[in-house]
């Protein structure tokens, strides 16, 4: 009976444990604290700007997306401008607790983008700084650059 006891007595204290992550998790990671975070490395690694039409959502458990709904996109050094319909960003739920994230995937759908090849090319030989998080994938639906 001691051991039946104490077996529940340690089962409840993971319980808690767990819990408490997964609160930590939901308090943590709200869609403005990833908002300004998405956004921050963007313009800080790609000279990048997003702009979103409507809030953005996130969906916590069993993967951590976040959501963009119709957003514009902006790169002032390489004078690129578009719209894309929809962005989905998909990565494991605790990685938003890392220094430098890992994303599992972004899947952009419809962009809408305007930009010469010779801005272009200048976007990229000035970006000297390597992207602070690592992507695994990236999928683009119905992409229209001109």
């Amino acid at each position: 009976m001691r051991y039946v006891r104490l077996f529940l007595v340690v089962l409840t204290g993971l319980a808690l444990l767990c819990l408490g992550i997964v609160a930590g998790l939901y308090a943590y990671a709200t869609p403005e604290r990833l908002s300004s975070r998405i956004a921050a490395a963007l313009e800080r690694d790609c000279g990048l700007r997003l702009t979103p039409s409507a809030p953005i959502t996130v969906k916590r458990l069993p993967r951590l997306e976040i959501r963009y709904p119709r957003t514009a996109v902006q790169a002032d050094a390489a004078r690129l401008s578009g719209n894309v319909e929809s962005v989905v960003i998909s990565m494991h739920p605790f990685a938003v607790f890392a220094q430098s994230p890992k994303i599992d995937s972004i899947l952009i759908d419809r962009p809408t983008v305007s930009v010469s090849a010779a801005s272009l090319d200048r976007l990229f030989s000035d970006n000297t700084n390597p992207l602070s998080i690592t992507i695994d994938k990236v999928s683009v639906t119905d992409g229209e650059f001109r």
